[in-house]
């Protein structure tokens, strides 16, 4: 019987590895305080997030 549990754990580092690189192209909308949008995508996002964990560590 096949459970609907999850392999692997909730987290924000599989969450954002998994965005990362399977939805990498699709675009991420931010609104600053100035109301200007900012926009990226998740494959840049991530990147800065793994660069910003290296530098941290």
């Amino acid at each position: 019987m096949q459970s609907t549990m999850m392999d692997v754990p909730l987290s924000l580092n599989h969450f954002l590895e998994r965005a990362g690189t399977l939805f990498s192209g699709n675009e991420i909308v931010s609104r600053l305080p100035d109301k200007s949008l900012r926009r990226h995508s998740y494959g840049e996002f991530y990147g800065r997030t793994r660069s910003l964990a290296s530098a941290l560590l």
